[in-house]
């Protein structure tokens, strides 16, 4: 039987390595827009008075509209065309892109990232699902890897690029290197790679908005969290959020034309893999956003300096996920994923020990291991998912492992900003004790607007609300990078528990 979603024009020599470039090029895009935020974090809050609950709406709204549309885009790819859909989705993240580069505030800018994270939920998936529609099953684990490695590129060139342009010019900038970029990528895709379509589904409406509001309201709560985790108002979003997932999930059990397969879950193997995914982007995610607030806000570092100072995690992460293929074909899929997530988790370790004077020694180090284990770990992961899948549904599949990647996103920023956030509050607090009015509310707001602060009191003042308030963040950092490595290790139980010895999925 024919496999509908493989186009019989594209051959299985030369075009399909053509096709993942352009292809690569899509996610290099994506990934070059995410590293970059991370060290514009400390200009925006000065810039647009953005408080570290509003940087964490900034920087999450992205992944939360990305993780909803996931959901749906790879139906929307099976039914109109892969490619079709790819490029509108790079069109879409270009022209948000250029909205974003001029946002007047903190709310304005939330919008435009937005809309910029349906574009990239958009391009994901349909850069990943056609990859099996252009390569045998025996060389589709080494371009799965390629793709990853090519999501990887973008972290060490992110920081620097960014760190540069915000040396040289204003915030904004970064978003106008979005512009250029997708203008590039999208003359590459249209010539490079080939239409392809999957089975056709109807899309689930309903089960999508339950899942959107449903998330949308849990994360609401933990980000106010510093208004206390017993507080009515906390504990309202988070129970409502839960209560509508609850819901979601009897729904699409029910329904005819599910929005998530629930019957997938029943595949361990698939389970452990989605685990390892979510983790995976939890870490990443919660690392990009506290550890430039550190580097800036603490040490004192520029945009350029902390930008070199993330390439470590970059680097490692690079070179581990072309390696991943090799060491998967030496001990296998499950024991390549889980000695990821331990590794992550000792990063995670040492990363905890930053104080206000121990330098950025502890980052660095914690960022070479962390970077290791995501780029060992996630190839293998998402190459067991999609071997998990039933046939046609590749598309389908890829956006809900996606979403499950963005959703790990999400929650990093949300429970490490939380944790964070509410720590640092609250111990800054005495601080800013006798501090004018406005001047205890701006430190109390973020790390960034400490050393301003401290300036404009000079003397003894000053320097004790400094290194007060440097110690709180510090504190409150290191226990979110602890509950980030406790997450770690609990993710390799489950993969260990999960994913059948020796899995490699369908190709390795």
């Amino acid at each position: 039987m024919t496999n509908p979603g493989a186009p019989p024009s594209v051959p299985t020599t030369a075009r399909p390595w053509l096709a993942l470039a352009g292809l690569s090029l899509s996610m290099l895009v994506l990934n070059l827009n995410a590293t970059t935020l991370s060290v514009a974090l400390t200009d925006i809050a000065r810039e647009l008075k953005a408080d570290t609950q509003a940087l964490q709406w900034i920087f999450i709204s992205y992944n939360l509209t990305a993780a909803a549309l996931l959901l749906v885009a790879g139906a929307i790819g099976d039914r109109f065309g892969r490619k079709r859909v790819l490029l509108l989705g790079l069109a879409m993240f270009g022209l948000a892109s250029l909205a974003g580069a001029w946002a007047p505030n903190a709310v304005a800018l939330t919008g435009v990232r937005a809309v910029m994270g349906l574009g990239s939920a958009i391009v994901t998936p349909m850069s990943l699902s056609i990859i099996p529609t252009v390569f045998p099953e025996e060389r589709r684990g080494r371009a799965i890897g390629i793709w990853s490695g090519s999501v990887a590129v973008g972290i060490p060139l992110g920081p620097i690029i960014g760190g540069y342009l915000l040396s040289e010019f204003w915030w904004g900038s970064i978003f106008l290197l979005n512009v250029v970029s997708v203008v590039i990528t999208l003359a590459a895709c249209a010539v490079l790679i080939p239409e392809s379509r999957g089975e056709p589904s109807r899309m689930d409406l309903p089960g999508l908005v339950l899942s959107t509001t449903g998330t949308a309201a849990l994360v609401y709560g933990l980000i106010n969290a510093e208004h206390g985790w017993g507080s009515a108002r906390t504990l309202g979003w988070i129970c409502g959020g839960l209560i509508l997932l609850a819901f979601f999930a009897g729904y699409e059990l029910r329904t005819p034309r599910p929005l998530v397969q629930l019957g997938w879950f029943r595949s361990a193997a698939l389970r452990g893999a989605l685990v390892a995914l979510v983790f995976l982007f939890f870490a990443m995610a919660g690392m990009s956003f506290v550890v430039p607030l550190y580097l800036e806000g603490v040490l004192g570092y520029g945009p350029m300096a902390t930008g070199v100072l993330l390439t470590p995690l970059a680097i490692t992460l690079v070179a581990a996920s072309f390696l991943s293929s090799s060491v998967v074909a030496s001990v296998g899929g499950r024991n390549t994923v889980v000695t990821g997530l331990v590794t992550m988790g000792a990063g995670f370790a040492v990363a905890a020990l930053v104080t206000p004077h121990s330098g950025p020694s502890p980052v660095v180090v914690a960022e070479l291991l962390i970077g290791f284990g995501v780029g060992l770990a996630s190839p293998p992961s998402m190459n067991i998912a999609v071997g998990s899948l039933p046939s046609g549904k590749v598309g389908s599949g890829s956006g809900l492992f996606n979403a499950f990647r963005q959703l790990g996103g999400v929650f990093g920023v949300a429970v490490v900003g939380a944790v964070v956030s509410a720590g640092y509050a609250h111990r800054t607090a005495a601080a800013s004790a006798g501090l004018p009015a406005s001047s205890a509310e701006s430190v109390r707001a973020s790390v960034a607007n400490v050393r301003p602060v401290a300036s404009a009191l000079g003397g003894e003042s000053g320097r004790r609300m400094r290194e007060e308030a440097f110690q709180a963040f510090a504190t409150s950092m290191s226990l979110g990078l602890l509950i980030s490595a406790g997450i770690a290790l609990a993710a390799a139980v489950l993969a260990v528990t999960w994913i059948p010895g020796r899995s490699t999925g369908p190709d390795m």
